[in-house]
């Protein structure tokens, strides 16, 4: 904070079911952060798409190894009817960044339909399931559609009301309505430019349609969500360790390096199915 990289920081931890929250600065310029505040989760909300997934599984209506065409027949263009929904979650699928040049930042973002066309339409830049590299937005998209074409909710709507409200987590949001985004404007803290010293929330999180634009967009507050957060990571990892049994990250495979959140590298070894 001293050197201008943020304006506010919260940090919350549960330590035998008593839960501990520490705000300290600011959420926009002059205005405290509290543990009240509501901020932006970024790509710790898949997540939530991956529990959202988990729940069709459980329910017997979505098939983790099957292929995603089955759900989004439009999906198999160009090579992609092999891609398992597996796939989607390991960002194994190999179309890391179809979508990407739709999150440019323009004053009216494109509709979630639009995202979904692009991707569907979009070609393989490596073998399903050979190697492994960073999906920032478009795999998580995928599985949101499967989400909307599954259940028949919105994906907002339905994490909203299938695995926020049931934990109590009533200030998390994945896309919010304009009527939400505004009963909560004083309570969301803005996204800070370090490099450039500017303020902003970012991509616009409303749509027209459905209250969403992009799976990455959630609101929360962390005050008396602590516990609750926890029961979501457990089932996010018990999740993964259960797609894991069938993955396994060889030493031999090549490498890629990809961009990150931050316009860094990242790098990540490849994968292929386990024989």
């Amino acid at each position: 904070m001293s050197e201008g990289t943020c304006l506010g920081i919260q940090l919350a931890c549960s330590h035998s079911g008593v839960s501990y929250a520490l705000s300290v600065g600011d959420r926009a310029r002059g205005l405290d952060m509290d543990d009240g505040t509501m901020v932006n989760w970024q790509s710790t909300a898949k997540p939530v798409a991956a529990v959202a997934i988990a729940l069709l599984i459980d329910r017997g209506t979505c098939d983790l190894h099957a292929p995603v065409a089955r759900y989004v027949p439009e999906f198999e263009s160009h090579g992609k009817g092999g891609v398992t929904v597996a796939q989607l979650l390991t960002h194994t699928a190999g179309i890391p960044f179809c979508d990407l040049h739709l999150l440019g930042g323009s004053a009216t973002p494109p509709e979630w339909r639009e995202f979904i066309e692009t991707i569907c339409d979009s070609k393989l830049e490596w073998t399903p399931g050979t190697q492994a590299g960073y999906h920032p937005t478009s795999s998580w998209f995928i599985l949101g559609e499967i989400v909307r074409r599954v259940d028949g909710r919105s994906f907002n709507r339905f994490v909203r009301e299938a695995i926020f409200e049931p934990l109590g987590m009533v200030d998390c949001y994945i896309g919010m309505t304009a009527g939400e985004y505004e009963a909560c404007a004083d309570r969301i803290g803005g996204l800070w430019n370090s490099a450039g010293g500017t303020q902003g929330i970012g991509a616009d999180p409303l749509s027209s349609e459905d209250g969403l634009r992009e799976p990455a967009w959630v609101a929360l507050t962390l005050l008396g969500l602590v516990p609750r957060l926890g029961v979501l990571w457990w089932l996010f990892v018990f999740f993964l360790l259960e797609v894991r049994k069938n993955w396994e990250l060889p030493c031999d495979a090549p490498p890629r390096r990809l961009p990150g959140h931050r316009h860094g590298n990242i790098q990540l070894p490849g994968s292929q199915p386990r024989q």
